[in-house]
């Protein structure tokens, strides 16, 4: 895998953390997101993973450390559902956790093809632009 150096490192992290946060508070808030849809739910679920787990893997190219994301949302998406089994409002589900897992496989998918250069790209994209910044 070709290595691309990130230079704003701080920025892409704090991004990161309101991605994640984000997740944390659509899946604990009482007032969760309804659409009549079938399986809406699952696709949500493994879009925001997919989502949050590309994003961190980005950022960090070493083997130990993909994995190791990979892991830390897979566990967290756990977390979350023990959580949601106390909230009156939210309830424990297997297929969300089997959902949050396929968003983790597929952001691993994604992160050796072109789209998993995104921020790359966005650096290359604002160094065009704002080469001072």
């Amino acid at each position: 895998m070709p290595t691309f150096q990130l230079k704003r490192r701080v920025l892409w992290h704090s991004i990161g953390v309101i991605i994640v946060a984000l997740v944390w508070y659509l899946s604990l808030t009482s007032a969760p997101i309804r659409v009549g849809l079938p399986f809406f739910d699952k696709a949500t679920h493994m879009l925001a993973y997919l989502i949050q787990t590309l994003w961190y893997l980005q950022l960090y190219r070493k083997h130990s450390k993909r994995l190791l994301i990979g892991v830390a949302f897979i566990a967290m998406g756990s977390v979350i559902e023990y959580i949601q089994s106390f909230h009156p409002m939210r309830y424990f589900d297997v297929a969300d956790m089997l959902a949050n897992g396929l968003g983790v496989a597929a952001a691993y998918v994604l992160s050796y093809t072109p789209v998993g250069r995104f921020l790359f790209w966005c650096e290359q994209h604002l160094n065009r632009h704002h080469p001072n910044a």
